[in-house]
């Protein structure tokens, strides 16, 4: 829409990423997207380009805008987890200025939040912020595989079951495991969850390619860009099963070093990776105790690692678990 000013809505709310009893930051998030470039334009032309006006570097005429759906709730600590209240923070910071580094706006909320454990506090603080989201997605939904939090919805990319075979919402109409979180999008649910990233025996993704038998979704994209994401060799990785179906043993670069291994082994070996780094960042908040010890908030936090290494780990064993049956490997 080259004659519209456009904002962009983004949530800096947890309701699909671990209801704020996960850490999972939101400004590389924001980040990644402000910097893509759309190539609507030469030399480039990224979405912080188009949501900021001319006048302060932008390619709109009158400027855009950035809305946040709200993280605060009802409790004594508005966002119920400290670390979930940089996510606001970085909702204005960043609407004020897409441009500014994600590294940045966490170190200026940590030196803000934390400002009794001096330099020690905010470098860890800042990392953890820093690696939260690639984690949460880690164990979660890796690769670009969409939404899997439980919620039965007929309206992603799959093959439309119809509830045939089984009667249920699954692969070819299998029957799923009842959603236990009543549709609050917190526990991982992948079978009910299949129209997003089309499962099956023999791969999973989504098929959005220009001369695919999906969507075809890709030709809405300038043909610059539709160049690289049509090439599953050029598309980002974290992109390849949001645009491209693809097999289970199709081979990937491996997670760990230089090698070449199976697409579903990938997959499990970034859900293992990403539960290590968590158990790392819930270490490194541990050891803020001799500077944060005295603040009770220390312990609330620690408390909510506890329970996100856990419900991770269930996560991950769901998933994989799901992954491992359908496919047989």
């Amino acid at each position: 829409m080259p004659e519209s000013n456009v904002m962009m809505e983004v949530s800096s709310n947890q309701g699909y990423t671990g209801h704020q009893i996960h850490v999972c930051n939101f400004a590389q998030q924001w980040e990644y997207y402000f910097a893509w470039d759309t190539k609507w334009a030469s030399p480039s032309l990224t979405i912080a380009e188009l949501l900021t006006s001319e006048s302060r570097g932008g390619r709109s005429t009158w400027g855009g805008g950035l809305a946040c759906v709200s993280n605060l709730g009802n409790f004594a600590i508005y966002t119920a987890h400290v670390l979930a209240a940089a996510n606001t923070y970085a909702c204005g910071r960043m609407a004020w200025d897409p441009t500014v580094p994600a590294a940045t706006v966490d170190r200026e909320w940590a030196a803000m939040t934390f400002p009794a454990g001096g330099a020690a506090a905010v470098d860890a603080v800042a990392d953890i912020l820093g690696r939260s989201w690639q984690v949460y997605e880690g164990y979660t939904s890796p690769m670009g595989i969409g939404f899997i939090v439980g919620q039965d919805n007929p309206y992603g990319c799959a093959p439309k079951t119809n509830y045939t075979r089984g009667g249920g919402e699954g692969p070819g109409g299998a029957a799923c495991p009842p959603v236990i979180d009543h549709g609050n999008h917190y526990w991982m649910n992948p079978c009910d969850d299949y129209d997003f990233s089309n499962y099956s025996k023999t791969g999973l993704g989504c098929d959005r390619t220009s001369r695919g038998v999906g969507s075809r979704m890709i030709d809405t994209y300038a043909p610059a860009l539709r160049e690289i994401l049509d090439d599953p060799a050029r598309v980002p990785e974290e992109q390849l099963l949001f645009f491209h179906n693809k097999k289970w043993t199709d081979p990937v670069p491996a997670y760990y070093g230089n090698a070449t291994v199976r697409l579903f082994d990938r997959i499990r070996d970034r859900h293992a990776g990403a539960l290590d780094e968590l158990r790392g960042m819930a270490a490194t908040w541990g050891g803020l105790e001799a500077a944060l010890g005295g603040d009770a908030r220390f312990a609330g936090v620690r408390s909510r690692f506890l329970q996100q290494i856990n419900d991770a780990a269930v996560f991950s064993d769901t998933t994989m678990g799901f992954y491992a049956a359908l496919s047989g490997l």
